[in-house]
């Protein structure tokens, strides 16, 4: 997973696109999902220090469906 140092500031470090992200709070040293509303985090921008969109694994096995 590739992670993005997150700057209130610096708008090249923020997400493209709104949705949900998984970001990293380096004051509470947490983990968790946040959504982006294009304009900034649900919660506050401050605490948030890097962000990263994962993606779905590529195994054809995970999706699988039983008979």
């Amino acid at each position: 997973m590739d992670w993005t140092k997150y700057n209130w500031d610096n708008r090249d470090s923020h997400p493209l696109k709104a949705g949900r992200y998984l970001i990293y709070r380096a004051k509470c040293d947490k983990m968790h999902f946040e959504q982006w509303n294009g304009n900034g985090w649900s919660s506050s921008n401050n605490d948030c220090t890097h962000w990263s969109k994962p993606k779905k694994p590529k195994s054809k096995w995970l999706y699988r469906t039983r008979n």
